[in-house]
């Protein structure tokens, strides 16, 4: 089936070189492997942005936010400036305080109906626990008729639709 929960995809694990990756790995009470969260590394932007958190079934819940405060502290000790968890599309749109407009009102209930497929108030609600900065993103296209292929595009860079790449 195709892998559910927060995966963000950037890369391929294991396709990075050694100083253009880390890992942080959680053990459980024995000492063996419960998960981790990997992470890609960008030296310009002094910056960890990640990739991927699997963990066992059988961990606990608040295992993968525990593993995340540790990597930040790591990270702020390492100085890296930056650490992003992910990109959250619709961000404003979809905040539980957000004013929207009428219309907004109609996307928010659009995109809230896909939630089977897409969980991106999911994404946004566990983001919300580590006080992010939002950035927003924006979309440029010279025809609003370039907006569905532009998307669909965008979904599969996110991982969202079932596209093998040629590298799988």
């Amino acid at each position: 089936e195709p892998e559910r929960g927060f995966v963000m995809a950037l890369d391929t694990l294991f396709h990075l070189g050694d100083d253009d990756a880390l890992f942080v790995i959680g053990f459980d009470p024995a000492g063996r492997p419960a998960g981790f969260l990997h992470f890609a590394v960008a030296p310009r932007a002094s910056a960890l942005s990640l990739s991927s958190m699997p963990r066992l079934g059988s961990t606990p819940n608040g295992f993968n936010e525990w593993l995340i405060c540790e990597a930040i502290a790591w990270a702020r000790e390492a100085r890296f400036r930056q650490v992003s968890l992910n990109f959250a599309p619709f961000a404003a749109l979809l905040a539980p305080e957000a004013e929207v407009t009428g219309l907004q009102r109609v996307q928010k209930r659009a995109l809230l109906s896909l939630k089977g497929h897409f969980q991106l108030d999911n994404l946004l609600l566990f983001n919300r626990k580590f006080f992010p900065r939002w950035e927003r993103r924006f979309v440029v296209v010279e025809r609003r008729r370039d907006l569905p292929r532009v998307g669909i595009a965008a979904l599969a860079a996110e991982a969202y639709l079932p596209f093998q790449s040629a590298r799988r």
